[in-house]
């Protein structure tokens, strides 16, 4: 998951306002899942590696055409990160209910039919608990970089943490920002 200053950006301020509004008191499955996290000035570094390495002709050869993964090499537990989230929004740590995946799965299917019906008489509800985004709360989703570090060199420059202070501050001023603006 890629998080910025710059959280105008749909998947990073539909996350965090999530994340403000419900304070996440069920973990969805075993909660043991994982994932990546990248800040965005990693991204970029890694963008400036690639076109470094392949700007000559060896580089081209050997690194040309590849893709390859960039995060911050920091892979932790999902869940852990987003309690991470709340504590620097200023948001004590919820008391966590576990919902096991097989109870969870099938409400899905029928909330999800239930958002059909309801549309279909023209009441509209925001669809957040889908067999989908169970599915996606529940993956591992890490991965690996040796080929960027071994071919171009990559290293993240900016630690976890210090990218997510950076996004919680840029958001806090951002809402602010549009709370102000708003009234």
């Amino acid at each position: 998951m890629l998080y910025s200053t710059q959280l105008l950006q749909i998947p990073a301020r539909t996350t965090l306002n999530f994340i403000t509004r419900s304070t996440w008191r069920f973990i969805v499955g075993n909660g043991k899942n994982c994932d990546d996290f990248v800040y965005v000035e990693n991204v970029v570094h890694g963008h400036i590696y690639a076109n470094r390495t392949l700007s000559t002709m060896e580089g081209a050869k050997k690194s040309g055409g590849k893709a390859y993964f960039i995060t911050n090499m920091e892979p932790m537990n999902m869940w852990d990160f987003t309690h991470m989230v709340q504590e620097e929004l200023g948001y004590k740590r919820p008391f966590k209910i576990r919902i096991p995946l097989l109870i969870i799965k099938p409400v899905s299917y029928l909330v999800e039919w239930g958002y059909k019906v309801l549309y279909r008489y023209g009441i509209y509800q925001p669809q957040l608990l889908t067999p989908a985004r169970v599915k996606y709360t529940t993956l591992n989703r890490t991965f690996s970089c040796n080929r960027a570090i071994e071919e171009l060199g990559y290293k993240p420059t900016v630690p976890i943490m210090d990218g997510l202070k950076t996004t919680v501050e840029s958001y806090i001023r951002l809402k602010n920002k549009v709370f102000l603006t708003e009234r």
